[in-house]
């Protein structure tokens, strides 16, 4: 008997009557259409554009082609001395019918797409069955008669096939890029026939054979093997349609009026309230898919903010390092980036003599850290090995997310260790620090305590924000000291170190800063006054360690900050802040009192408005670097001039003139606050974060000329973090960007 040699030229011709030449675009007009609308989600939008690009595919079956196709010669039917029936021959053939039909259901972009096909067929198959007749006798069979006749079969078969189509998700500098992939999924639903066969015991024996011929049909391994031809088909398909493997779906550029009202309608859908600036901003192509979409699940993922992490690979650039080094025989050699791949001890000089720990991080590591700043797992994350300071590279310093490119920057090395350990009624609270530099062998660096933002609730997006600008600080000769500290939110991180009080905070960063003096040293650090640098609520916290113990710091930095607290509420009580200001819920967190009670001499504010208490005496605290965006609508500008003012002896009057009111009038202005150096740099129009420009979908800073005079003013607070100017300058305004 032969083996079966099944035919399967199952023909689905997918063809397109001209390629797709542009690519699907959801416009600004669409958009406002449906934000005006009331209920329904923005996913139609997305639906409908798709859903017109899967269907130019204009899938058809080529009616003359067979489904399928069956031959087999020599089956043994029945065998024995007396009877031997062999089915010589049989082929068949399934042939579409007109009735067979195609439909396209797709739920949403989220979620794979289902083209769910009937095939009806007709069978038709003819054949020859051949019987042998003998007789046993004297030990052997004799055969006497041969007997043959032919038959004809026809009837029908309903098969099934659902092409499932998965999408893959990325987002790209010019929207959403959506690849489709295949799987094929078949079944026969019913298969019925007759055979026209003058005997009918024959014509049973002749039914099962036909049986048998179909048989291959519904066999897994045959099916795989179809599936697998016909998912190719498909995939040729949309290359000749669509020119390539994917579509981009271009997104309209919003202004900020417009994202406003996206967030709005998000918060509407999810009824969940977009609280992080970071996200909006680095994520603004997701926000918007997740509304286009509905995919909750996409959304789970961009709070957890490991999944939308590791697409940001293309963000990251090639960067140098400084060399650590093996001994091979009596030579002391650098170690190449590849032989830095396997965790182990190196060393850290070109003599050999300093021993260090180094464990690289992954990409998929790093991401899946940030989704929970939690105390890491040791097998990890690089904390602490053998008694010795482990070192690692963080991803994130290799992301080019700033308003400045970090690319000619030399890749920081980082350790991390555990600076406090709170108990309270949760659990552990294990607040960490983690210490960036450019050598690990170099000493005598300028110390600098780093304090990321996060409006005192978060701190993942802070901590990437920050680790992305890292090496700007490294590069000028600082080793960084980033501590994490508790917060009042309840959202990210270790339960244990959430629902924390302002005075929680406060005391967390002055251990962080005991910590420094007292290990700092160990890290390479000078025995020196430490300069501080904080963003936003970073700078805050970096304003209440000056005024407890302003001896102890050098120099500030400071975007951004959040400064006066009395100010603040006095403004918006006043009606100058809108009825909801961004920061009034931050701040309300952190005084843990209703803004709408608390006094503007309680304590908690009292001690929470730094320039009343700068302008008593400001010749005692370190000088201080400020840039704001005057449209930051987070943190009004007025608390860094304000800052400014104090810093010259009164918050309410100064050297702060009037402000540009558009980029038309100059693109900065910049301020001397007194005469030991201290400046305020203000950026016209530019908003919370204008130190990022992330995913190229907006830069807080502004237009290019914008960007360009934050880079301006970041490069010139840098430099005069570093050196200790002692000229006085004059008060009043030093520098305007035009």
């Amino acid at each position: 008997m032969s083996r079966y040699l099944p035919l399967l030229p199952l023909f689905i011709v997918l063809f397109s009557a001209q390629s797709h030449a542009e690519s699907p675009q959801i416009t600004l007009s669409e958009v406002e259409q449906v934000l005006n609308e009331s209920g329904g989600r923005l996913q139609r939008l997305l639906d409908e554009t798709l859903k017109t690009d899967l269907e130019a595919l204009d899938i058809s079956w080529q009616m003359e082609e067979p489904v399928y196709e069956f031959s087999e010669q020599n089956i043994l039917l029945d065998e024995g001395c007396d009877s031997t029936t062999i089915l010589k021959q049989i082929q068949g053939v399934l042939t579409l019918r007109d009735s067979s039909d195609a439909v396209l259901e797709l739920v949403t972009l989220a979620e794979p797409a289902t083209l769910s096909f009937t095939l009806n067929t007709d069978l038709d198959a003819i054949g020859k069955v051949k019987q042998d007749w003998g007789v046993f006798g004297f030990g052997s069979c004799t055969r006497y008669a041969e007997y043959g006749f032919n038959f004809v079969a026809d009837g029908e078969a309903v098969v099934g096939l659902d092409i499932i189509i998965t999408p893959q998700i990325e987002f790209v500098d010019e929207g959403i890029k959506y690849t489709p992939t295949f799987s094929v999924q078949t079944r026969i639903e019913h298969i019925s026939y007759n055979i026209d066969v003058d005997d009918d015991a024959f014509a049973s024996l002749v039914r099962e054979e036909i049986d048998s011929a179909i048989q291959p049909f519904l066999d897994q391994a045959v099916m795989d093997d179809f599936s697998a031809q016909l998912e190719q088909r498909l995939q040729q398909s949309v290359i000749r349609t669509w020119g390539d493997e994917y579509i981009v779906i271009q997104l309209p550029e919003l202004d900020k009026q417009r994202i406003n009202e996206l967030v709005v309608r998000f918060e509407q859908e999810y009824e969940r309230y977009v609280e992080d600036e970071f996200y909006l901003q680095n994520n603004l192509a997701e926000l918007y898919y997740v509304l286009l979409s509905g995919d909750d699940e996409l959304w789970d993922n961009l709070l957890n903010n490991s999944a939308i992490c590791e697409l940001s690979e293309n963000l990251m650039v090639e960067m140098p390092s400084e060399p650590l080094y093996r001994q091979s025989g009596v030579e002391c050699l650098p170690v190449d980036e590849a032989g830095l791949s396997i965790a182990g001890s190196y060393f850290s000089d070109a003599a050999c003599q300093q021993v260090v720990n180094y464990k690289p991080q992954s990409l998929s590591e790093y991401c899946a850290e940030i989704a929970d700043l939690a105390l890491p797992d040791p097998d990890r994350s690089p904390v602490q090995l053998g008694g010795s300071l482990s070192w690692y590279q963080s991803p994130a310093t290799r992301l080019d997310i700033g308003v400045e490119s970090i690319a000619g920057n030399h890749r920081p090395y980082a350790s991390r260790t555990v600076y406090k350990q709170v108990e309270g009624e949760r659990g552990q609270c294990a607040l960490e620090m983690r210490v960036y530099k450019r050598s690990i062998a170099a000493t005598d660096l300028k110390p600098l305590l780093m304090l990321h933002g996060g409006s005192w609730e978060r701190r993942r997006n802070g901590i990437v924000a920050m680790e992305s600008q890292i090496s700007s600080y490294t590069e000028q000769g600082f080793v960084v000291f980033a501590p994490t500290y508790r917060l009042v939110s309840e959202t990210e991180g270790d339960p244990a170190c959430n629902g924390a009080g302002g005075k929680q905070i406060v005391a967390d960063i002055n251990d962080a800063m005991n910590w420094v003096q007292e290990h700092g040293v160990e890290y390479g650090a000078a025995a020196e006054p430490v300069a501080v640098f904080g963003q936003s609520a970073g700078g805050h916290l970096a304003l209440r360690l000056a005024v407890q113990r302003p001896e102890q710091i050098s120099r500030m930095l400071l975007l951004y900050p959040a400064t006066d607290f009395a100010d603040f509420l006095g403004k918006w009580r006043m009606g100058e802040l809108g009825e909801q200001p961004d920061g009034l819920e931050a701040l309300q967190g952190f005084i843990g009192t209703s803004v709408d009670s608390v006094q503007l001499t309680d304590s908690a504010i009292v001690e929470n408005s730094i320039p009343a208490m700068i302008a008593e005496q400001p010749e005692r605290f370190p000088p201080m670097f400020v840039i704001h965006g005057s449209g930051d609508s987070l943190v009004p500008v007025s608390q860094s001039m304000r800052l400014c003012n104090a810093l010259a002896g009164d918050p309410d009057q100064g050297p702060v003139g009037t402000l540009y009111t558009s980029v038309a009038e100059g693109y900065s202005q910049s301020f001397a606050c007194d005469q030991r150096g201290s400046q305020l740099h203000i950026i016209t129009a530019a908003e919370h974060m204008l130190d990022g420009c992330l995913f190229s979908l907006l830069c807080p800073a502004g237009g290019v000329e914008s960007q360009r005079a934050v880079q301006d003013s970041l490069r010139a607070g840098r430099d005069w973090l570093v050196e200790r100017t002692t000229a006085p300058l004059p008060a009043g305004l030093l520098r305007e960007w035009r």
